[in-house]
């Protein structure tokens, strides 16, 4: 057996590279390998769906927000200014309507004397809640709530 002039090991082929001894002196055998990955990935791929319809879900939830506070908002202004409630639920519900949201779930309640307090609610569908987790309702209701001061 030939040794090497460097490490005084075996002498080894020109521009190769030494076997890397892992546990117990034993060379690394990379297919052993391949079976826990894909064990990690069985395990761990259900956790970030979850955590990416979760994201989904709250971001959407947000959006829907911002949408009834302005309709909110816009509701009360008319209500303050004309006086009349059925036209501040239709202004909620065409500013819903505008924002890409289905009118029929939105609920409009107007309430006070010298502050208004204009309420507006959407029902926001959860389309995987009732399959997926028992006991979880179909559909959020998301307040949007405005308050304006009358006549001042």
């Amino acid at each position: 057996m030939e040794l090497d002039r460097q490490g005084g090991g075996p002498a080894r082929a020109a521009g190769t590279l030494p076997v890397v001894p892992g546990a117990f002196g034993q060379p690394f055998r990379w297919q052993e390998n391949r079976g826990s990955a894909f064990a990690e990935l069985v395990l761990t791929l259900p956790l970030l769906v979850g955590l990416l319809m979760a994201i989904l879900l709250l971001s959407q939830a947000l959006a829907t927000k911002m949408a009834v506070m302005s309709a909110a908002r816009l509701a009360a202004r008319q209500y303050a200014v004309t006086g009349n409630a059925t036209a501040a639920e239709a202004v909620a519900r065409e500013e819903m309507k505008d924002a890409g949201f289905d009118p029929s779930r939105v609920q409009v309640q107007v309430s006070g004397q010298e502050f208004l307090t204009v309420t507006v609610t959407y029902r926001l569908p959860l389309p995987f809640a009732g399959s997926t987790l028992p006991g979880l309702s179909s559909e959020w209701a998301i307040p949007g709530r405005a308050m304006f001061r009358q006549g001042g």
